[in-house]
C-alpha cells in the first residue's frame, strides 16, 4: 500500500491536503522520500512504514479509496483467476489484511465472495 500511496502522491493523483499531511507526518519532501526509497537496501521495508500513515488516515475518502483499490487489485490478480472462485472460501494472512480488515470484508462482500479466515 505504501508503494501505491507514493505513486499517487508523486503523480499528483491525491489532494494537496493529503500531500501536505503526508509530508508533515514523514518529515521529508516527497522527492526526499523517493530518494530514500531508491537508496534503501530494502525499499519494501521502507515503503511498508508508510502503511502506518495510511492506517492513521482511514476515514479520509482518498485513503479509503486507495485501500479499496489495492484489495480489489489483489482479488482480481490472486483470487478471481481460479475456476469456481466464488464457491471457495478465502483465507487471508498478514498484517495488511488484519489492520485493514473492515475494508477488506466490505470489498469481499461487494464481490459476493466468502472470507473464511483472517489471521494476523
Amino acid at each position: 500500500m505504501g508503494k501505491n500511496l507514493m505513486k499517487r502522491l508523486l503523480d499528483n493523483d491525491l489532494s494537496e491536503q493529503l500531500r501536505h499531511d503526508f509530508v508533515d507526518w514523514i518529515g521529508l519532501s516527497l522527492l526526499e522520500v523517493r530518494t530514500e526509497v531508491h537508496q534503501s537496501p530494502k525499499p519494501n521495508v521502507y515503503l511498508a512504514r508508510i502503511s502506518r500513515f495510511i492506517h492513521q488516515n482511514l476515514g479520509n475518502p482518498e485513503v479509503d479509496r486507495l485501500v479499496r483499490d489495492r484489495f480489489n487489485a489483489f482479488l482480481d490478480k490472486t483470487v478471481l483467476k481460479y475456476p469456481d472462485y466464488n464457491q471457495l472460501p478465502i483465507h487471508v494472512v498478514g498484517s495488511i489484511a488484519w489492520f485493514y480488515q473492515d475494508i477488506l470484508k466490505e470489498v469481499v462482500a461487494e464481490r459476493k465472495l466468502k472470507l473464511s479466515k483472517l489471521l494476523k
